[in-house]
C-alpha cells in the first residue's frame, strides 16, 4: 500500500490488505459489523476514530488512502461536533416560540434544518478537499464516480455533480500551479 503521509500501520503486519492503525493521528479500526460498508468517522474530540467496514478490502490501495483521508478530514475538521451543535439549535426555536406563534416556530425550525443541511454538505466537500490536499484527489474523484449519483441523495451529502465538480476544479488548479 502506498500510504505514507500521516499513516501508521499495525506493527509487524506487512500485508497490503491490512487496515492501518492510524491516519493523520486518528485511530483506525476495522469492524466487520459496521453499518457503513466502507468507512465512517465516529466519536467526538480526542476520542474520535475511523471505522472501516467489510467493503474496504474491495477498494484499490489509492481508493483506500483517499477514503481514510476523507474520514480523517471529518474528524480533524470537527464536523461531527458542529453537526451536534447545529442539531441542538434546531430545538431552541421550537422551545422558545411554541407558546407564542406556532407558524413562526415552524419557520424557524425549518430555517435551522436548512442550515444544518448546508453545513453538512459543505463539510462533506471539505473532507473531500482534505483528502485531495493529502495527494488523493484523483483516487477520491474515481471513488465518487464509481458509486455514481445515488438514487436519493441523503440530506447531508452534496449532489453528485457538485461533489465531482469540486474535485475536478481542485485537480485543474493543481495542474496550473
Amino acid at each position: 500500500m502506498s500510504m505514507k503521509r500521516g499513516v501508521s500501520f499495525i506493527p509487524g503486519v506487512s500485508s497490503a490488505s491490512m487496515v492501518p492503525s492510524e491516519v493523520c493521528g486518528v485511530r483506525v479500526e476495522y469492524r466487520a459489523d459496521s453499518k457503513h460498508p466502507l468507512a465512517d468517522a465516529r466519536g467526538y474530540g480526542k476520542k474520535a476514530f475511523i471505522v472501516v467496514g467489510p467493503a474496504w478490502y474491495r477498494l484499490s490501495p489509492a481508493a483506500q488512502e483517499a477514503t481514510l483521508y476523507h474520514e480523517a478530514g471529518h474528524i480533524i475538521g470537527r464536523h461531527r461536533e458542529f453537526r451536534v451543535l447545529m442539531s441542538l439549535l434546531l430545538f431552541v426555536p421550537a422551545l422558545a416560540l411554541l407558546p407564542w406563534m406556532f407558524l413562526a416556530c415552524i419557520a424557524a425550525t425549518l430555517a435551522v434544518y436548512y442550515g444544518i443541511e448546508r453545513l453538512a454538505q459543505n463539510q462533506e466537500l471539505d473532507a473531500d478537499l482534505f483528502a485531495a490536499k493529502k495527494g488523493s484527489a484523483e483516487p477520491m474523484l474515481q471513488l465518487v464516480r464509481s458509486f455514481g449519483p445515488p438514487p436519493t441523495v441523503p440530506f447531508f451529502y452534496p449532489d453528485y455533480e457538485r461533489r465531482c465538480g469540486a474535485l475536478v476544479r481542485f485537480l485543474e488548479e493543481q495542474k496550473h500551479e
